[in-house]
C-alpha cells in the first residue's frame, strides 16, 4: 500500500493518490495493482507537484477521499499489508 500526499505532516496534508500491489506465491503481481486518484479542492504545492508529478489537473476526475479509501479497504480485504 502505499499513499501519495500534499507533505509530510499528518495533520495538514491531504491524500493525492492511493496504491496497493498484491503479494503472493513469492511474486509481485503489478498486473493486479490497484491505483486511485484524489480529487482535490485546494492547489497542490510546487514541491508536492516536482515530487509526486501529479498536478491539479491530473486529479479533477479523482474520488473523493472517502470513495478513493473505501476502494482501497475493499480491495485489501482481509489480506495482511506487507511494508518495508
Amino acid at each position: 500500500v502505499d499513499l501519495e500526499t500534499t507533505g509530510l505532516d499528518v495533520a495538514t496534508c491531504r491524500v493525492l493518490s492511493s496504491a496497493a500491489v498484491p503479494v503472493g506465491a513469492g511474486c509481485v503481481h503489478t498486473s493486479r495493482a490497484l491505483v486511485l486518484k484524489v480529487k482535490s479542492a485546494e492547489a497542490i504545492g510546487i514541491d508536492s507537484m516536482r515530487h509526486h508529478r501529479r498536478r491539479q489537473v491530473d486529479l479533477v476526475d479523482g474520488l473523493s477521499i472517502e470513495e478513493a479509501l473505501s476502494q482501497l479497504l475493499a480491495y485489501i480485504g482481509a489480506r495482511p499489508l506487507l511494508g518495508y
